[in-house]
């Protein structure tokens, strides 16, 4: 069963939904340059939160993504942000993957999904991955590594169709 979720359009409303949590993690999840970082920022400075953004305990030039973090230093590091803050807002690409090899539940988890000033979905050869659609292969080449275990995230989590909230974050 689906989880109920609620679309949002501005950070107003999302920091509004994260603030009904109370407490825990806040689950910040997207494709690669959605505006994740930036989201968090804004939601941390507005909520008096701690945010950490996943890529900061990435191991560079691996050509992978949640098996090249750091997991020991990510699970210290939001242990420390739980004991001094109520809510804490993790940012990442394949964030129910990482969560789950970290053995973490998330309270809130948000989709942030970009969209152009005429409401056009971003990155929607991922989202197809969710529906069981296949990569287009005219496209497949030119996706890189990253971009490949996204999508195969997308298709084995469905982080869009399962997220409580999405954030359709316009293109500035």
């Amino acid at each position: 069963m689906t989880p109920p979720r609620k679309a949002v359009h501005s950070v107003n409303a999302l920091v509004a939904e994260i603030a009904g949590v109370h407490e825990g993690i806040v689950a910040l999840d997207g494709c690669p340059l959605a505006g994740k970082s930036t989201v968090r920022v804004l939601i941390c400075e507005r909520l008096g939160a701690i945010g950490l953004e996943l890529d900061r305990f990435l191991t560079r030039e691996q050509g992978k993504y949640v098996d090249a973090l750091r997991a020991d230093d990510i699970s210290v590091a939001v242990q420390d942000a739980l004991s001094r803050s109520s809510i804490v807002v993790l940012d990442g690409v394949c964030m129910r993957a990482i969560l789950a090899a970290l053995g973490l539940a998330a309270r809130l988890h948000v989709y942030v999904q970009p969209i152009s000033p005429s409401g056009v979905l971003r990155n929607i050869e991922t989202l197809d991955a969710e529906n069981g659609k296949p990569l287009d292969p005219t496209v497949a080449p030119f996706f890189s590594e990253l971009d490949h275990e996204v999508f195969r995230y997308h298709a084995a989590y469905q982080p869009f169709n399962r997220a409580n909230v999405i954030y359709y974050r316009a293109d500035e």
